[in-house]
């Protein structure tokens, strides 16, 4: 795998005014905004995402929404009705396209893939509309000093377009004092159009998903980063139905050797975070997969490294095992190493580690 590095990222959970600090994450993982307010009718729309979500490419990833749409401070006192929302998702093609400028009928846009999940992951307020990509929302009469109609959460699987950098969610709100507004003899405008850019991170090290309750999730850096190395690794996640939203991260780096909690480790060491969803009863599983075997290096006798959130250590060489029908190891935290030769010379070093936090895993 390659060694780009990175350091700790914030990621701000737009549900429950969250705020969630992931530890050896993505520096580019970020919440966005963008908002606009109507020339005619008194009203705004607000469309917030989460950028640098992984593609689904490999396996099912999420990524979430919120539209909101207000009335202007200066709004006025009439009630604006007949409303309509109209959310649209498009692939935006090429890592220039979600600069600003871009045209808005480039050629290399095509209908997203990402994939609405409907009520009750998301909000019963939005359903798929005449096309997969194209969702139609309820919308109530909307009187001076009304509270916000806001759509939360909006959550999609992300889109399975390989070469996609981003999705644009277009919001067109639509409002008309009576059923026969039409331009030009109306003289305010009816319809309000907000697009917002949520960007897929491209590091082969990093995988990222947005986890809501009840979701099953499995996160992988790529199996194959250059065609001479296809270290990688898995860290699946279950999530509780009463555990509020947050954003899931396996991130992949290179050992430096006597540095960090893991300077005896070989190959890369994987940084996880899970929402604070493990204990003991339910423990972190993650798996690392190597294209190589040290020198002296046996299934009995490789150490694992787990450095746990509040930055202790523990290293061991206990072995799993499994009470019948158990899913989870009887001890922890334990190890399972499995060595395969593939012949011609290529082997295969799987290594499954079960403990009670997420953190830092490493294999020595």
């Amino acid at each position: 795998m390659n060694a780009r590095a990175r350091g700790l990222f914030l990621v701000m959970v737009l549900t429950a005014a969250t705020a969630v600090v992931l530890t050896g994450g993505a520096a580019r993982s970020s919440a966005s905004t963008t908002s606009a307010c109507s020339d005619g009718r008194p009203f705004c729309v607000t469309v917030e995402d989460l950028d640098q979500r992984s593609l689904s490419t490999v396996s099912a990833h999420y990524m979430f929404y919120k539209v909101t749409i207000s009335r202007k401070a200066d709004g006025g006192a009439s009630n604006l009705t007949n409303g309509t929302l109209t959310l649209t998702l498009t692939d935006i093609i090429g890592v220039d396209d979600t600069l600003p400028g871009r045209p808005t009928d480039d050629p290399n846009d095509v209908p997203s893939t990402a994939v609405f999940q409907p009520s009750p992951v998301s909000t019963s307020k939005c359903s798929v509309g005449s096309s997969s990509n194209v969702l139609t929302c309820t919308v109530s009469n909307f009187p001076a000093g009304a509270d916000p109609q806001s759509y939360e959460p909006l959550i999609f699987k992300t889109s399975t377009t390989a070469n996609a950098a981003s999705t644009k969610l277009a919001a067109s709100a639509r409002f008309k004092e009576k059923g026969n507004d039409n331009q030009p003899s109306d003289p305010n405008q009816d319809t309000l159009a907000v697009a917002e850019y949520t960007t897929y991170e491209p590091d082969p090290n990093l995988d990222v998903s947005w986890a809501y309750p009840n979701a099953s999730i499995v996160l992988q850096t790529s199996t194959v980063d250059t065609p001479a190395n296809d270290q990688y690794s898995t860290f699946p996640l279950v999530i509780p139905s009463a555990h509020a939203p947050f954003t899931a991260s396996l991130q992949e780096t290179p050992v430096t050797p006597g540095v960090g909690f893991c300077g005896n480790c070989k190959g890369e060491v994987a940084q996880t975070f899970g929402g604070g969803i493990f204990s003991a009863s339910n423990p972190a599983h993650v798996t690392l997969v190597w294209d190589f075997k040290p020198s002296g290096f046996t299934e009995n006798g490789g150490r694992a490294y787990h450095q746990f959130s509040n930055g202790d250590v523990q290293s061991f060489t206990t072995k799993c095992t499994f009470a019948p029908n158990a899913t989870t190891p009887s001890v922890l935290p334990c190890r399972t190493i499995t060595i395969q030769n593939l012949g011609g010379g290529k082997v295969k070093v799987t290594t499954d580690i079960w403990s009670n936090d997420n953190g830092g895993w490493g294999v020595g």
